[in-house]
């Protein structure tokens, strides 16, 4: 056997000196970037199920260290923007401690409806809403009426004409869970 290897060394030694150029040629292609991802593209689509199915596997079996690994990249400088947290700090220039004091100062509800913002069957309990122009947070919001707001492009005229059709035609029912 180890006359077998010394005999493979010799013969691949013989080869890189013969074809050097070639060899190194070979080599800096194998380090081509876009080479590299056109590769591994394709073996990902050859693959597709089994390295799915891998991963999946993997993810049960280490859920314990996946939620590690997710602690902590969250909590590098380098991800905080990419979190809900960082976003909001971004979008809106407000701290969670500014969020914080918001959600105490609504009491937990809608500054429009007045229902609570929190909704056991979503992960999304409130939308922050802010002037378009100015960039200014004006409050918590249920997602259904920061839609609607933004549905009717934050026009008061067509707002007002809205509250008086609503008015002349129905009366309005909230439920008493926040309303004082």
């Amino acid at each position: 056997m180890e006359d077998y290897t010394e005999r493979i060394k010799a013969h691949n030694k013989a080869y890189y000196e013969a074809n050097r150029e070639k060899v190194l040629e070979r080599m800096r292609s194998n380090y081509d970037k876009e080479r590299k991802a056109e590769i591994a593209k394709r073996h990902y689509e050859k693959h597709k199920d089994a390295i799915l199915e891998r991963n999946k596997k993997w993810r049960e079996d280490n859920k314990e260290k996946l939620a590690s690994i997710d602690k902590n990249w969250r909590s590098l400088p380098v991800n905080i923007l990419k979190t809900r947290e960082g976003r909001i700090l971004k979008t809106y220039n407000i701290s969670l401690e500014e969020l914080s004091e918001m959600i105490d100062s609504q009491r937990g509800c809608c500054k429009i409806c007045g229902k609570s913002l929190i909704d056991p069957d979503s992960n999304r309990n409130y939308d922050i809403d802010h002037n378009h122009e100015t960039g200014k947070v004006r409050g918590l919001l249920c997602t259904k009426c920061n839609t609607a707001l933004g549905l009717m492009f934050e026009d008061i005229k067509a707002l007002e004409a809205m509250i008086t059709y609503i008015k002349q035609n129905t009366e309005p029912v909230f439920d008493d869970v926040c309303i004082s």
